[in-house]
């Protein structure tokens, strides 16, 4: 029974990656492709627990935190050059 589930967890997963990969290259600005990239990160860190549940080990559950740690570090270096990228060039001299 718990195969069952976790088989069915496994194509639901594959079945939501689709639209997901869509909006990465389809995209229409680079905040909704930095979206689905951090979407796309969620569903491999979800195959990597679905993994370590169906055998029975810990071993994927180290790359997930690293997976997990780079994708957040990248999140937020792209949130900073976005509103980097907002902000108006000031000129010299004006108040």
């Amino acid at each position: 029974m718990f195969d069952a589930i976790l088989l069915g967890a496994a194509i639901a997963l594959g079945l939501i990656s689709i639209p997901i990969v869509y909006r990465m290259i389809v995209g229409p600005t680079i905040i909704d492709r930095a979206v689905a990239l951090d979407m796309l990160v969620v569903q491999v860190v979800m195959g990597l627990a679905l993994y370590s549940a169906w055998t029975g080990t810990s071993f994927a559950v180290i790359p997930a935190l690293a997976l997990t740690a780079t994708a957040f570090i990248g999140t937020l270096a792209l949130a900073r050059f976005v509103a980097r990228a907002d902000v108006p060039e000031r000129k010299e001299g004006v108040e």
